[in-house]
């Protein structure tokens, strides 16, 4: 996808817990097969995709909402380490918007118990997605006001604006928003605040943010 596509991905995609009993057409699956063969090869994570397989969330613990039909999933695996989590949310919210583009909808979940993913000793499961056909579109999540997330100026150029816009678009857990963006000259910045997987959100933030301007988003 170029910029502008997954831009509309990004407004596009919402959180959706009910979904159809359809099963992913064969050639679809072989794309998301791909998708994250590909991706696990960009990023060296162990992301894992199963369909048909409705135990994952009836055997587990779900931080919030309830699932419908929730038999799809990506598993996000990888080594363990100080920001595997982060890495989790960078790559999986890659994963999630080709989803939508696939025109499946998505729904990430802070999942604890078995799902299927082989998980090595030196690995760890962050989240997981769910995916799959629905009627349902979701809603847009409230957004909190843009001087409590994001250092603006008159001068800001259009890249920061840009990737600050598609930040306030990404999700984040039980939409709580814990991050902050700022800019320096050319250098843009991101602190993160304490909250619930709030790791994994500012990799999703991160990816929204880098996607779309182009430019690098640095901890602060």
């Amino acid at each position: 996808m170029n910029q502008q596509e997954l831009l509309e991905m990004m407004r596009k995609r919402h959180a959706v817990r009910t979904y159809k009993t359809d099963s992913i057409e064969p050639h679809t699956q072989y794309r998301i097969n791909r998708l994250v063969e590909d991706i696990n090869a960009e990023s060296g994570m162990h992301l894992q995709a199963f369909f048909d397989e409705p135990t994952c969330f009836k055997t587990g613990l779900v931080h919030y909402g309830m699932l419908k039909n929730a038999n799809n999933y990506i598993a996000i695996v990888g080594e363990k380490g100080p920001d595997l989590d982060q890495r989790g949310g960078y790559y999986g919210e890659k994963v999630a918007l080709e989803l939508v583009a696939m025109g499946l909808k998505t729904c990430w979940v802070a999942l604890h118990g078995k799902s299927k993913a082989e998980i090595g000793p030196f690995e760890e499961q962050v989240i997981v997605i769910f995916f799959g056909y629905s009627n349902d579109s979701g809603m847009p999540h409230k957004s909190k006001k843009l001087e409590t997330l994001v250092q603006t100026s008159p001068d800001d150029p259009e890249w920061y604006i840009a990737g600050y816009q598609a930040a306030l678009l990404a999700p984040t857990s039980l939409n709580q928003q814990r991050f902050y963006i700022s800019r320096e000259g050319e250098n843009a910045y991101i602190t993160r605040k304490w909250g619930i997987k709030a790791s994994v959100d500012e990799g999703i933030v991160r990816y929204h943010f880098e996607a779309i301007s182009g430019h690098r988003l640095m901890s602060k």
